[in-house]
């Protein structure tokens, strides 16, 4: 109940409020990067390690022109 539905009530509240301006926002990022997928360039990756966990840090660009930049 505590590790998985609370959290999960928290995000829907979160996303619900004013009128279901963070849901919106989510659905309008993910059509986004759905429309430029094919054009998607990753680039300055960065990789961070410790002894629990790996952090990646990187630039996504979606339809930027490939200038070797």
């Amino acid at each position: 109940m505590e590790q998985h539905y609370l959290p999960a009530a928290q995000a829907y509240l979160a996303r619900a409020q004013d009128k279901g301006k963070g849901g919106i926002e989510v659905l309008n990022w993910r059509r986004e990067v759905e429309a430029h997928w094919r054009n998607l360039r990753v680039a300055d990756v960065k990789v961070e390690s410790d002894a629990n966990r790996h952090v990646f840090t990187m630039q996504v660009y979606l339809d930027e022109p490939k200038n070797g930049s």
